[in-house]
């Protein structure tokens, strides 16, 4: 009887046992799928993120320049940011299909970013050949595409497209001006009577460069008279008056002079005023780079 009752027991603690490894396999099977969903669940979140972006980027290649060397305008008019990543460019004159990494080809004042509702230059190292016609496709880093067909790719001997350049001057009225101060008041430049002992000048010019940049010191205006001598004669030239640093896209003045009043000829005459700018992008302070930026007429009187 002593035995019966040590074996009942035994039988006792070794049910509780199974009863407790029964409770822990069913908890592990229990905290198995939990573990499951939440994995699976936060996999087809990030699934449907990358879907909804990807729905929600929409680019177009908006122009094309032309030159020796591919460059064109990106358009995004979607909701998210797009990475140009690849560029498939045909000659259909040669019937030669290429595709490019842009990460490879593009240029080191560019970026291949296009941020939501933003307009953005690109510019390539990839060659075109001069008269030759081309399709040209882009796709983003999400798969979505650019498609632009037929562009004629030109060089300096029939100018074609859009022409590339880093300031535009828009020729309103207000935007070319001259004071006898370089605080001012200003006044258009355009037609005027030159007051007081010096006369400054100043344009608003636009950045169009693709990036942030630096008008240097070095930038200066050259006047050259145009009528009452038998051909043209410089007769002032000035510097920027402090170096300007401009956002792409943003617009600012660029100040010249001081020059003396007395440098223009006595009476009415014409002018032509050459304003030269040299610039570096901020990311480059080391290299400078130089371009006109207009050429504008004023009558002054002295």
């Amino acid at each position: 009887m002593s035995f019966l009752r040590k074996r009942r027991g035994v039988s006792g603690i070794i049910s509780g046992l199974f009863l407790v490894a029964v409770a822990v396999m069913v908890f592990n099977v229990l905290a198995w799928q939990f573990f499951q969903y939440d994995a699976y669940h936060r996999i087809a979140l990030e699934r449907d993120q990358r879907e909804w972006e990807r729905f929600n980027e929409r680019i177009l290649i908006s122009d094309v320049g032309s030159g020796s060397y591919l460059r064109f305008e990106i358009s995004n008019i979607g909701g998210v940011a797009a990475h140009i990543v690849t560029v498939y460019l045909n000659d259909t004159t040669a019937n030669v299909p290429q595709s490019f990494g842009l990460n490879d080809y593009i240029t080191s004042n560019c970026s291949a970013w296009v941020g939501s509702g933003a307009k953005r230059w690109i510019y390539t190292t990839i060659p075109l050949v001069f008269g030759n016609v081309y399709d040209l496709k882009v796709t983003t880093e999400r798969g979505n595409m650019g498609i632009v067909l037929k562009f004629k790719a030109s060089g300096s001997e029939t100018p074609e497209g859009t022409q590339f350049v880093p300031f535009t001057f828009s020729f309103r009225p207000e935007d070319y001006q001259w004071s006898s101060y370089i605080g001012g008041p200003w006044n258009n430049a355009w037609v005027f009577t030159a007051s007081g002992s010096n006369v400054y000048f100043r344009v608003k010019v636009k950045n169009t460069a693709g990036g942030t940049v630096v008008v240097e010191t070095r930038s200066h205006v050259n006047i050259v008279i145009t009528s009452g001598a038998s051909a043209m004669q410089s007769k002032a030239n000035a510097a920027l008056t402090s170096a300007v640093e401009l956002a792409e896209g943003s617009e600012g003045w660029l100040v010249f002079g001081p020059i003396d009043k007395n440098k223009f000829d006595q009476g009415t005459f014409q002018y032509y005023n050459f304003f030269a700018v040299f610039y570096h992008y901020l990311s480059q302070p080391s290299v400078t780079l130089g371009t006109t930026v207009a050429i504008l007429a004023s009558e002054i009187t002295r």
